[in-house]
């Protein structure tokens, strides 16, 4: 089954994108992220939440990441078997980030739902934490994926 997440975001496409192809930095945004290690050539193994703060692995192969349009990846284990992200420039300095992720056959819906919750509740901080940041620049403002990781940060303290 395909499911799909779309949020807009009030930052340019170049830096939304960028904020995805740093995967290792991701713990820094993302609060069920805990750990990311990139694995040679194109792997990247995740150690997040899900469910009630249970901990799990995931290991992910990329596939495609063409600059400010797509990534795409597959996953070698767990409820999810491939996702991707494509990066919509819209109007002014904003993205609509659009995610589609595939559930692997016959895995159990309890787990597969409870994932797709989170993914919501992620994104929904992520358009919360860049919308807040688009307020406190003006419009012809410097962005960086940086300044965005630094804010994370700080918003992830918050929650916790």
């Amino acid at each position: 089954m395909r499911i799909r997440h779309s949020v807009e975001l009030a930052a340019p496409v170049s830096i939304v994108y960028q904020l995805f192809r740093q995967p290792e930095e991701l713990p820094r945004l993302l609060q069920s992220v805990i750990e990311v290690t990139p694995e040679e050539p194109n792997g990247v193994r995740y150690r997040v939440v899900v469910g009630d703060r249970e901990s799990v692995g995931i290991e992910i192969e990329l596939v495609e990441a063409t600059p400010n349009q797509r990534i795409a990846w597959k996953q070698l284990d767990g409820p999810i078997a491939a996702g991707r992200i494509d990066f919509v420039p819209l109007h002014g300095a904003a993205t609509r980030l659009e995610l589609e992720l595939v559930d692997r056959e016959g895995e159990d819906r309890t787990a597969v739902e409870s994932i797709h919750r989170r993914v919501d509740g992620e994104l929904a901080a992520l358009q919360r934490l860049l919308a807040g940041l688009a307020r406190s620049r003006p419009p012809e403002g410097s962005w960086s994926a940086s300044s965005c990781w630094g804010a994370g940060a700080d918003e992830r303290a918050d929650r916790a």
